[in-house]
C-alpha cells in the first residue's frame, strides 16, 4: 500500500547494461509492484537469485523456466520492432492500466542497468523516458543518479542541494525555472546551458514548453518521485 502518496503503481525493469549495486536493486525491489527483467539481464542472474516477476524478450539469453517468473517471448529478434527494454516498458505500463491505473501521477515506470556498456541503448532509453512521459513518470535509474522526462509544468520533488541538469531534446524548447540557484525563462539551446543547477527550495519546479526536456538529478539514494 502507498497510503496515498506517491504512485499507485510502480513497476521495476532489469535491463542489460551497466548492473545496478545490490543495494540499489535491493531498495527498487521492495517498492515495486512488478519486476520485469529482460531477458539478457535475467540471463546474468543465477537461479533464485533475485525477484523476477516478468521476464520479456527473444529468449535467447534464458534457456530454461525460471521459477516464479512469467515469460514473455517475443519472438526472434529479427522480426521485433523495438527493444526489449521498450517491451518492459510497455508491459508496466499495460499491467498497471489493466488494473484500473494510469498517467503518470499514478504509474511509475523505474528502469536499471538501462544506462552503460552500450551507447546506442543508452541513448534508446533516454528517449524511452520522454516518449511516455505522457502515460507514466519513466525514469532511468543509476546509483547516485536519475533521469526522467518533462512535460508542462513539474514539480521536482527534492530536496534544497540536490544537483539538476535540464537538456532540451529538440530545438526551440523554453524552460521556466521555479526554486533554483540558477534561473532559467528562455529557449535553451541544446547543448551545456542547463547543466548542474542546484535546488534552493522543496517546491522547486520547472515549467517547459515546446518540447520535452530530460531531467538528470544527482541523487543521494533517497526518493525523488
Amino acid at each position: 500500500t502507498h497510503n496515498g502518496v506517491g504512485p499507485s503503481f510502480r513497476g521495476l525493469v532489469v535491463c542489460n547494461g551497466e548492473p545496478p549495486s545490490d543495494e540499489l536493486l535491493t531498495r527498487e525491489e521492495a517498492r515495486a509492484d512488478l519486476v520485469v527483467y529482460t531477458d539478457g539481464a535475467a540471463g546474468r542472474v543465477g537461479p533464485g537469485e533475485r525477484r523476477m516477476d516478468v521476464i520479456i524478450g527473444d529468449m535467447d539469453s534464458v534457456t530454461g523456466p525460471v521459477r516464479g517468473a512469467q515469460v514473455v517471448d517475443a519472438g526472434p529478434h529479427d522480426v521485433q520492432e523495438d527493444s526489449d527494454s521498450e517491451k518492459a516498458v510497455l508491459y508496466c505500463i499495460a499491467s498497471a492500466e489493466e488494473r484500473g491505473i494510469s498517467g503518470r501521477d499514478q504509474v511509475s515506470t523505474r528502469i536499471l542497468g538501462g544506462a552503460g556498456l552500450r551507447m546506442d541503448h543508452t541513448l534508446a532509453n533516454v528517449l524511452l523516458c520522454i516518449r511516455y512521459a505522457d502515460r507514466a513518470d519513466v525514469r532511468l535509474v543509476g546509483d547516485g543518479w536519475e533521469l526522467w522526462g518533462a512535460l508542462g509544468r513539474t514539480p521536482l520533488d527534492l530536496q534544497p542541494g540536490a544537483i539538476v541538469s535540464l537538456l532540451p531534446m529538440g530545438p526551440g524548447v523554453h524552460i521556466k525555472t521555479h526554486g533554483l540557484r540558477w534561473p532559467l525563462d528562455e529557449i535553451v539551446a541544446q547543448g551545456s546551458r542547463g547543466l548542474s543547477n542546484e535546488v534552493l527550495r522543496e517546491d522547486a519546479a520547472i515549467e517547459v514548453a515546446g518540447g520535452p526536456v530530460a531531467v538528470v538529478v544527482r541523487s543521494d539514494g533517497e526518493e525523488t518521485g
